[in-house]
């Protein structure tokens, strides 16, 4: 019986490598190199006498004049070669892509598991930017998407793994119409803890309907991953999948692939993306 599960286990294994194969089509042609990226910085002004607060970014445009705009948020591998051909690729189909470098030059071009190993460093500022909750770096984030989407132009925001779930507070900016969580990895539906006082929970729940409510009126958000990745939990969706119901499509691969996008992608992954995108920039027009 063991025997019959390994080879069902195995041979589905092998479909799905063969399903999802890395396309020639489906590379971008002339990608920047990852180290040689122009960047550009934007500067948060503080209020009150504070700091401000300045994070860089690089942008690929597309031979299209006025092509949507999306918000491409990085994974905990930071800036490098796998997320540049990815949004190289967004540009050549037809999307302007802006990429913030909110992980720092410490953290890029180095592999999930030397990056988890410095986590601990950073770990709070990340946790509230995966959380979405009020940092300089969230803050920085909604007022870079008001900066991009001139004239109420409306944005795109692309999430993964620790900015998955962040992806989908964005939906609260009135100029984001569409957000896919990719492979998140924290549950970030507001919510208080269970020692929290009642002012903190009702606050939550507020919270929690608000978004409820606007991504509702928006028409939806995606969410996937698959079904054996280890660093993408079901809870990560399944407490969004609660609370937004059939306003949240969640698809959920056959693997354990981690990276759905960048890297070698998913090929249905991807088709799943650009189909949700294209019709919620079509509804928003």
């Amino acid at each position: 019986m063991l025997h019959l599960s390994l080879s069902w286990f195995l041979k589905g294994q092998r479909s799905v490598r063969k399903f999802e194969q890395y396309h020639p089509k489906f590379a971008p042609k002339n990608p920047p190199k990852w180290d040689r990226l122009e960047y550009k910085e934007f500067r948060l002004h503080a209020q009150n006498g504070g700091a401000d607060c300045a994070f860089r970014y690089f942008e690929i445009t597309p031979k299209k004049p006025n092509a949507h705009k999306i918000l491409l948020l990085q994974e905990i591998t930071g800036i490098n070669q796998k997320l540049v051909d990815f949004a190289s690729y967004l540009s050549e189909e037809g999307y302007h892509v802006y990429v913030p470098d909110l992980l720092g030059p410490a953290m890029a071009n180095k592999s999930a598991v030397s990056n988890l190993v410095r986590l601990p460093c950073i770990r709070a500022e990340i946790y509230q930017l995966a959380k979405g909750r009020p940092t300089k770096p969230t803050e920085w984030v909604h007022a870079f998407i008001s900066e991009i989407a001139k004239k109420d132009e409306q944005v795109g925001v692309i999430g993964m793994c620790l900015t998955g779930g962040f992806a989908l507070t964005l939906m609260m900016h009135a100029n984001v119409c569409a957000a896919v969580a990719s492979q998140p990895s924290l549950n970030t539906v507001p919510r208080a803890s269970v020692f929290a006082s009642s002012a903190r929970k009702v606050m939550a729940e507020n919270a929690a309907y608000a978004a409820q409510d606007v991504i509702r009126q928006k028409g939806g958000a995606l969410a996937m991953r698959s079904c054996f990745d280890p660093m993408s939990p079901p809870s990560a969706i399944s407490g969004w999948k609660k609370l937004l119901g059939d306003d949240l499509a969640v698809h959920t691969f056959w693997g354990f692939r981690h990276s759905l996008l960048a890297g070698r992608r998913s090929l249905p992954a991807f088709r799943l993306v650009k189909n949700y995108l294209d019709e919620q920039f079509r509804s928003s027009q």
